[in-house]
């Protein structure tokens, strides 16, 4: 739907606690939902990056994905964000990361949002 908006409009996503603990599947989209009451909605592709700086891509639909390697990142703090463009980094505190893609188009492909807070429909 549109670019990422500059990291720090996203920062209330590490508010303390930013522990991931949910990764919920949907046919046609992923939740991540953190400690904090924050959740990022995913509904086109995503990569896993591994601590050693390896990538492995999620570009299908959820239901006809291979088994997410990602589920590692459960129970870790989110300790960095990053957006530039159409890509959000979210960097995990044991290493690893998530790198997750919006587009132009008139669909959203991303929601970032806290419970009874900011959200962000991109």
């Amino acid at each position: 739907m549109y670019e990422f908006p500059p990291s720090e409009k996203l920062a209330f996503l590490l508010d303390e606690p930013a522990r991931l603990i949910q990764i919920a599947l949907n046919a046609a989209s992923l939740r991540l939902v953190f400690d904090n009451d924050c959740y990022v909605d995913v509904g086109l592709n995503m990569t896993y990056v591994r601590p050693d700086e390896t990538r492995v891509a999620y570009a299908k639909e959820w239901f006809a994905e291979k088994p997410l390697e990602f589920h590692v990142l459960l129970d870790q703090d989110a300790i960095s964000l990053e957006t530039d463009g159409l890509e959000m980094r979210i960097g995990f505190s044991r290493g690893g990361a998530l790198l997750i893609y919006s587009d132009i188009g008139p669909y959203e492909a991303v929601t970032v949002a806290k419970r009874g807070g900011p959200e962000f429909y991109i």
